[in-house]
């Protein structure tokens, strides 16, 4: 690593902007990275040399070189900026940037559907120990429809988001437990029961 940059969003962005940050490397050869399930989503913009992606294992989306890339709660990549604006060379210019071509984005998008973002911070909230048929029953819905509804307006359908959150606060308790311990890990039964 060459040079790493972070920078939190202004105002304008911090409701939707949770950080940025830049880096530039130089590598031998090929690295691969994998991502772990998140309940953010991450960005990607290749400045230089665009980002190589495999085929997805289930065929759902091609390989291939990428300008930038969407990483977030489905199980497909998006093209985010197929087109690469002149960029200044400094990382804050770089940053101004794409902060404004995402209010772009936000402004133009579709409006988050309440019925569907309180469930969302619901699960959040709780690190997805809340019930279904109590998010369900607190909007005066059936199960089956909050279902469908939630499926039909995000990525993942209710359960894994559960799932998804249980997960990071399994992560979350693994770090703590490390930090508290001198980086021995308690045992993954623990931590998985503690999680949910």
């Amino acid at each position: 690593m060459e040079e790493i940059v972070c920078r939190r969003p202004g105002a304008a962005s911090a409701g939707y902007l949770r950080d940025c940050s830049g880096y530039r490397e130089r590598l031998a050869g090929a690295l691969w990275r994998r991502e772990v399930p998140s309940s953010r989503v991450t960005l990607v913009i290749a400045f230089g040399d665009p980002v190589v992606v495999p085929p997805s294992r289930g065929g759902r989306h091609g390989g291939g070189p990428r300008a930038s890339l969407v990483i977030g709660l489905h199980d497909r990549l998006l093209d985010w900026f197929a087109e690469r604006p002149a960029e200044g060379r400094d990382w804050p210019r770089r940053f101004t940037v794409r902060a404004d071509a995402l209010a772009a984005r936000k402004a133009r998008g579709p409006r988050p559907d309440s019925a569907v973002a309180w469930p969302w911070r619901r699960l959040a909230a709780t690190a997805g120990a809340v019930r279904i048929e109590a998010l369900a029953e607190r909007l005066g819905w059936s199960r089956r429809h909050l279902v469908r509804r939630f499926r039909e307006r995000t990525a993942p359908s209710l359960k894994p988001a559960a799932q998804l959150f249980r997960f990071e606060r399994a992560t979350a308790l693994l770090r703590a437990t490390a930090l508290l311990r001198g980086r021995t890990l308690a045992p993954l039964a623990a931590v998985a029961a503690g999680a949910g």
